[in-house]
């Protein structure tokens, strides 16, 4: 399905699931068992059981994606360790972040924290209703390993530029990061108001 922006009108949508049917004024169309019918201005989509859905690229907005390029050590002072690059947002829209790293613990155990957070940038927003930050703390062995993944929705509340990073902390003794073992990924969907 292919959506260009641009008013739809009520009549012009069609929406069947299942056995329902919503028509805001088009004739309704008949939906097999296990099937999902979205219609706009001529355009349909049909969705079964199978998994098939309406494209995410049809409300996609921006997609960004970074990695470290060089060994980081992460010290108890906490340091930037990827950022991704500078996108613009509107009030309104969603940002999916997803980041992950892989770290080794030096001689002395000790908790390891990663947040990401917003590092630069005009625009104004909030993950889970109200942090500034996505964040974990773990506990970490001598010499063990950290692998961990962090996923969240910040929700943009002023447009604006955005720029998100990952950072971290480690307490103890440092902890090091091998190039291409830490990364962060944004989806930017648009939002509504």
């Amino acid at each position: 399905m292919i959506l260009t922006q641009g008013a739809v009108r009520e009549e012009d949508v069609t929406f069947s699931a299942t056995g329902h049917n919503h028509s805001g004024g088009a004739d309704g169309e008949n939906v097999p068992e296990a099937g999902v019918v979205f219609s706009a201005a001529g355009h349909t989509h049909v969705g079964g059981a199978q998994g098939n859905t309406l494209g995410i690229d049809a409300l996609k907005v921006d997609e960004q994606s970074a990695e470290n390029a060089a060994l980081v050590t992460v010290t108890a002072l906490g340091v930037p360790i990827v950022s991704l690059p500078s996108i613009t947002v509107a009030v309104g829209d969603r940002v999916l972040v997803y980041a992950s790293l892989l770290a080794t613990k030096g001689a002395t155990a000790g908790n390891d924290s990663i947040w990401v957070s917003q590092s630069a940038g005009t625009a104004v927003g909030t993950f889970l209703h109200n942090y500034s930050i996505l964040k974990h703390i773990e506990s970490v062995l001598a010499n063990g390993d950290l692998a961990i993944v962090l996923a969240g929705v910040f929700k943009i509340t002023g447009a604006g530029t955005l720029t998100l990073r990952l950072d971290g902390d480690s307490a103890g003794s440092d902890s090091s990061v091998a190039a291409g073992n830490a990364d962060i990924h944004a989806l930017v969907l648009r939002g509504t108001g």
